[in-house]
């Protein structure tokens, strides 16, 4: 499992993490079937940061495992 990823591609189902990063999906879609320029070109139009690797910048709440809740 990948729990900072934006993008899994795994034996043939692609998937995203996140309320947006269907957007990064779309741009990685395009790089893979089409090619890098055009893929650089519609992050750059729809001002999508083309080469994030991980969602960990935008965490909010990092639980604590084993910690009992009152």
């Amino acid at each position: 499992m990948k729990t900072d990823s934006i993008i899994t591609d795994e034996e043939g189902i692609c998937t995203n993490g996140g309320g947006y990063s269907f957007l990064h999906l779309l741009i990685y879609l395009v790089e893979k079937y089409y090619d890098r320029p055009t893929a650089i070109y519609c992050s750059k139009i729809f001002q999508i940061d083309l080469d994030r690797q991980q969602q960990s910048d935008f965490v909010i709440f990092n639980g604590q495992k084993g910690m009992e809740m009152k």
